[in-house]
């Protein structure tokens, strides 16, 4: 994957973190456990922001090799 192949999916990837983030806040009042479909978007927030992290990770790890 070259560095632009990287970069937009980063990109792709912070905006659907932010997508999530904004869904949560919106998100009726659930009862803490009991709702799935918001247990599910706070499953979705957690796998984004881990590859976001990956990602990163991989970037500072190369550009360290450079």
């Amino acid at each position: 994957m070259d560095t632009s192949d990287v970069e937009n999916r980063e990109e792709r990837l912070e905006a659907e973190k932010q997508r999530l983030y904004e869904e949560i806040r919106t998100y009726p009042t659930p009862i803490a456990g009991c709702d799935q479909q918001f247990n599910y978007l706070l499953e979705q927030q957690a796998r984004v922001v881990a590859e976001l992290n990956r990602l990163r990770s991989a970037r500072e790890a190369t550009k360290g090799r450079s």
